[in-house]
C-alpha cells in the first residue's frame, strides 16, 4: 500500500476547483467506501490513520473542502465548490500491483469557470519493487 498526500496551497480563496492527482501504471487507488474493499484492507487503512493521528487533543476542528471525490483506474480527481485561502490536503490510499519504473504525470488544479487560475506539480518516476 502507497499513502497519497495531495497539497493544494491557495494564495487566495478560490471557486470551483478541481483537482486532478494522475497515477502511474504501477499503482490504483483503493476506494474505501465500497463494499468490495477486503476487511483486511480496511484494517491496515484504520491502523494507518490511527498511526497519523496527532497525540495531542486538537482545539480546532477538521474542515476538508473536498466535497467530492472520483477514484478512476488512471487518477483521483477532487473538487471543491470553494477552496478558502491557504493549505489544504487531502490523504488517499493506493496498491501496488505492478513492478516496475513508471513515469508520474504532474497532478494539476484549476478553477472550473476560470481555467486561467491554474496551478501544478513536478512529474517524477516512481518505482514498483517486486
Amino acid at each position: 500500500l502507497v499513502q497519497v498526500k495531495l497539497t493544494v496551497v491557495a494564495p487566495t480563496d478560490l471557486n470551483y476547483v478541481v483537482v486532478e492527482d494522475f497515477l502511474p501504471a504501477g499503482l490504483e487507488p483503493i476506494d474505501t467506501s465500497l463494499k468490495t474493499t477486503s476487511q483486511a484492507t480496511r484494517l491496515v487503512l484504520q491502523q494507518i490513520r490511527e498511526a497519523l493521528k496527532p497525540k495531542e487533543p486538537r482545539r480546532w476542528f477538521y474542515f476538508n473542502p473536498f466535497e467530492h471525490v472520483e477514484m478512476r483506474d488512471n487518477r483521483v480527481v477532487l473538487f471543491a465548490t470553494f477552496l478558502p485561502k491557504g493549505v489544504s490536503q487531502y490523504v488517499y490510499m493506493a496498491r501496488a500491483t505492478t513492478a516496475g519504473e513508471f513515469r508520474v504525470l504532474p497532478a494539476r488544479a484549476f478553477e472550473t469557470y476560470f481555467p486561467e487560475v491554474w496551478g501544478r506539480t513536478d512529474g517524477t518516476i516512481f518505482t514498483v519493487k517486486p
